[in-house]
């Protein structure tokens, strides 16, 4: 047996009195709250008295049918806070299903709408046609399903009815459905006429069944009553035979003659003169001959504008005395080249058009050192980048400045008129070697230093040894040290201290000195101080 499901409670909209009001300081009692789409249980949880529930699970959802689709509107009583059990019920919105109507001719779509469910569709279209063949001609009929009230999509499909053609049949005025058997009238005469007596000979063409209007012609044989006259073209062409009768002057109407490219034809009558018929004759036509004449237009290079017009006889080269004007442009010369197409001996309507060959305007490009010194003139044509092909430009160094070419000024472009490049330098400062040397010559340093610099001695003090005499202490160098403004030597100098001399220095006032040596030097001691053997004090 299946489980019983709970009564729907719905919320009452106020409090119940029977429903006791829970205690400030109690705990609170908790109620089952359900949600539910029809008989299905989407959330089922218990909530605490005074608390709103809340819906946390999936939208529902309501399957559609036919007829319908259905939206989720709300549930059937507003939530609220809970005071009981309660259940709330889904409950949508429903929209009516519309569907694809399609009316067809064949397989051409006349109309196709979206309907409503249970509506019945209209066409509101023109009448639908078939196209007839020979033997049927096709009516609208109506559609091949009856039009009935909206379920689905649908296509309704134009349905025809057919009658069968009839057609005219002539040599008897009757009027035949499309494939029956015309029946010919029985044999037609013909009256003979001055030349010719005529028996029926039979009919045109094959009688056969009807498929459309038809028309048979009775023919006929001639028999001649006179005598033949052949007409004849000038070319000797059969142009048509006759007869006469005796006595007669054979007549024809004039003939005409497709007049061609070079020739126009005007008939002038035949050859011989046309005389009293005594037996057979031939006559040929004449015709006068008229060389055509065509006109000849000369137009200038656009195409447009007419330089000239010359009326020309068939084969002859036409020509114009007309110069054609040169077009005006900023930057180029033109030269009259001739015509285009090129001009052939007249066979029709023609036209030329003025050919020019374009050329560029030159201008005067200068180059010149940073001195205005002019290096190369060239003449180069519009548009076309000028190169410089004479000696790489040079400037004179410096003390100072080796000067290195970079390049020109303004930057080389393609030509649009006349211009000047003047050569552009880097400066580079120039360095020199600068040697220091001891007094003996030895080298003791060598750096090169830039131009404008003050040269430094990097090495440790010069020293030179002292002798039995004298002690020798650093001067400094000679000549003097400058900014560097060319390759230098420099060399020690020293200052020359007689030993007994310093020491004399040092005593002073008879105050005893002794002499001592400490790390290869010799120092003076007085009292409790030491000096060098130059009278300096050394700090201790």
């Amino acid at each position: 047996m299946a489980p019983c499901l709970p009564l729907r409670q719905s919320r009452p909209k106020t409090p119940q009195p029977n429903i006791p009001t829970p205690s400030k300081v109690g705990i609170f009692n908790k109620y089952l709250i359900t949600f539910k789409n029809d008989e299905t249980t989407l959330q089922s949880t218990e909530v605490a008295y005074g608390v709103t529930p809340a819906y946390t699970g999936t939208t529902p959802v309501k399957q559609g049918d036919a007829q319908y689709t259905y939206t989720f509107k709300s549930w059937d009583n507003e939530i609220a806070s809970v005071i009981g059990e309660a259940t709330y019920i889904a409950i949508f919105d429903s929209t009516v299903n519309k569907y694809l109507i399609t009316f067809k001719n064949d397989e051409t779509t006349l109309q196709s709408t979206e309907v409503a469910y249970g509506v019945t569709p209209e066409y509101t279209g023109t009448t639908p046609v078939k196209q007839g063949d020979a033997q049927y001609t096709y009516t609208f009929k109506g559609w091949d399903i009856p039009i009935a009230t909206v379920t689905k999509d649908t296509t309704y499909t134009a349905t025809f009815s057919s009658t069968i053609n009839k057609y005219t049949i002539t040599f008897n005025n009757e009027t035949l459905e499309y494939g029956a058997m015309p029946t010919a009238p029985e044999e037609p005469t013909k009256a003979a006429d001055a030349q010719h007596t005529y028996a029926f000979a039979g009919w045109d063409k094959e009688i056969t069944a009807v498929t459309g209007d038809a028309t048979y012609t009775a023919t006929y044989t001639s028999t001649q009553n006179g005598y033949l006259i052949t007409w004849l073209s000038d070319d000797g062409s059969l142009i048509e035979e006759t007869t006469a009768v005796i006595g007669t002057t054979p007549a024809h109407a004039e003939i005409y003659k497709e007049r061609t490219a070079q020739y126009t034809f005007t008939f002038k009558g035949w050859s011989p003169v046309l005389e009293p018929v005594s037996g057979n004759a031939t006559y040929t036509a004449v015709f006068d001959t008229v060389v055509n004449t065509y006109t000849v237009t000369f137009y200038l290079e656009n195409g447009t504008t007419i330089l000239d017009q010359v009326t020309v006889p068939y084969g002859e080269i036409p020509a114009t005395t007309l110069i054609p004007s040169e077009p005006m442009e900023e930057h180029y010369y033109y030269t009259f080249a001739g015509w285009s197409p090129e001009v052939v001996p007249v066979t029709g309507e023609a036209s030329y058009t003025a050919v020019f060959t374009r050329v560029p305007k030159e201008y005067t490009i200068t180059f010149r050192n940073y001195n205005n010194a002019l290096l190369q003139t060239v003449h180069v044509p519009y548009g076309k980048t000028p190169e410089y092909t004479g000696e790489e430009p040079a400037r004179q160094h410096n003390a100072q400045y080796t000067y290195i070419f970079t390049g020109w000024s303004p930057e080389i472009t393609a030509v649009t008129g006349d211009a000047t490049y003047t050569a552009v330098f880097d400066a580079e400062v120039n360095s020199y070697l600068i040697v220091f040397l001891d007094e003996d010559g030895t080298e003791l340093d060598r750096q090169t230093v830039k131009y404008g610099v003050m040269p430094t001695y990097s090495g440790e003090t010069p020293v030179k040894a002292e002798d039995e005499q004298y002690i020798y202490t650093f001067k400094g160098w000679s000549p003097a040290l400058t900014r560097v403004t060319h390759d230098a030597t420099y060399q020690a100098t020293y200052t020359a201290h007689d030993k007994s001399q310093a020491l004399n220095d040092v005593q002073g006032n008879n105050v005893q000195c002794t002499k001592v040596l400490r790390d290869n030097q010799i120092y003076i001691l007085r009292g409790n101080k030491t000096y060098t053997l130059q009278g300096v004090e050394v700090e201790e």
